[in-house]
């Protein structure tokens, strides 16, 4: 029971990974940030703005799912 308990948890776990990640590419492309075309400064401010709007966006999806848990899941 528990083997079965803890492998439900890496397959929720993966599926939950491969769709951030997916997710945050989607996200990257469609906020248009294209820094590879621009001279190293404003590359350099492009990378981060868009590193922080992600870092935002991951951060609520994460607090949306972790809220929905109860005590024993925490």
């Amino acid at each position: 029971m528990k083997l079965m308990t803890n492998a439900l948890m890496v397959a929720g776990s993966a599926a939950l990974l491969l769709s951030t990640a997916i997710s945050a590419q989607a996200a990257f492309v469609e906020n248009e940030y294209i820094c590879e075309d621009i001279y190293m400064e404003k590359a350099y401010d492009c990378a981060n703005n868009a590193i922080i709007v992600e870092k935002n966006r991951l951060n609520k999806i994460y607090n949306r799912a972790y809220r929905r848990l109860n005590k024993v899941e925490r």
